[in-house]
């Protein structure tokens, strides 16, 4: 708690968004609703950092099924609204913020990467506790095993993640399905005999 990056860790968790899409996120693409009790926020995929020849760019994201809209809780988006307050502080208290609109820049604006959040990310498992052997990555894949954990429908998790086939997503999930393979020796048995 109270970590800068404290927004981003939520909502890769809660959505589920590659590295690159999160970073590529503006305001511009989060719906936030009014009532932080009654209605669950959205944010829509379209964009993604990019290598380029000086530097990381925002471009568009590589294939259609990663263009996506991705629904978010109400306590989410109460955190993206604590987030955007706290953003708006740290742009006043900054001197050369370079104002790009986006929801997970660095502290001066600028576009965020996979290299720059590793340190931040690996001092709050510190803090936190975990095992430090896990990467920002593993945020994403803690978002589809809690899909999963939940009942949701692989086609739904392929979907809501950007995966170009629900084969992609059982192929890296299956494993954290639970009872995919329970009763299977019972089906066999009866087929059988």
């Amino acid at each position: 708690m109270g970590d800068r990056y404290e927004a981003l860790y939520i909502f890769v968790a809660a959505t589920g968004l590659r590295e690159q899409e999160l970073f590529a996120l503006r305001w511009d693409d989060l719906d936030l609703p009014t009532d932080p009790t009654a209605e669950k926020g959205l944010v829509r995929v379209r964009n993604a950092v990019v290598e380029a020849e000086h530097g990381h760019e925002i471009g568009q994201v590589k294939t259609r099924q990663s263009r996506r809209n991705v629904e978010f809780s109400p306590g989410v988006a109460l955190t993206m609204r604590r987030h955007r307050k706290r953003q708006l502080e740290e742009k006043v208290a900054v001197r050369r913020w370079e104002d790009r609109g986006l929801i997970f820049p660095t502290s001066v604006g600028t576009i965020m990467t996979r290299h720059l959040i590793h340190k931040p990310f690996k001092r709050a498992l510190r803090r936190a506790e975990v095992p430090d052997h896990h990467g920002f990555g593993d945020l994403r894949h803690t978002f589809a095993t809690l899909m999963f954990a939940r009942g949701v429908h692989p086609k739904i998790v392929q979907e809501m993640m950007g995966h170009s086939s629900v084969k992609v997503t059982m192929d890296i999930y299956s494993q954290w399905i639970p009872g995919l393979h329970a009763g299977i020796s019972d089906t066999l048995g009866n087929v059988f005999g």
